[in-house]
């Protein structure tokens, strides 16, 4: 099994290295990932009314066409991340 998980760059360093072995233990024994507990509230939390009806409408838009690129992704972060660091 191999397990893909993207970080943002502003994670800290000693977050990132605990991730990283957590990922790895997950990649080593998989069978630890069906060992993992999500309570209802936490899933509640996560998936609010308002970031069901994003995920809605993005799955709407694609179905339209409308989407963007994978460069095009990237530079609007990049866009985003150099307004933050000036």
């Amino acid at each position: 099994m191999r397990l893909e998980l993207h970080l943002s760059d502003d994670v800290q360093p000693a977050v990132r290295e605990k991730i990283k072995s957590l990922m790895a233990e997950l990649e080593s024994n998989p069978s630890l990932i069906d060992e993992l507990v999500v309570d209802d509230s936490s899933v509640q939390k996560l998936f609010t009314p308002e970031r069901l009806a994003i995920a809605e409408r993005g799955i709407r838009e694609i179905g339209e066409g409308k989407y963007h690129t994978v460069d095009e992704v990237a530079a609007h972060f990049e866009l985003k991340r150099k307004s933050r660091e000036s």
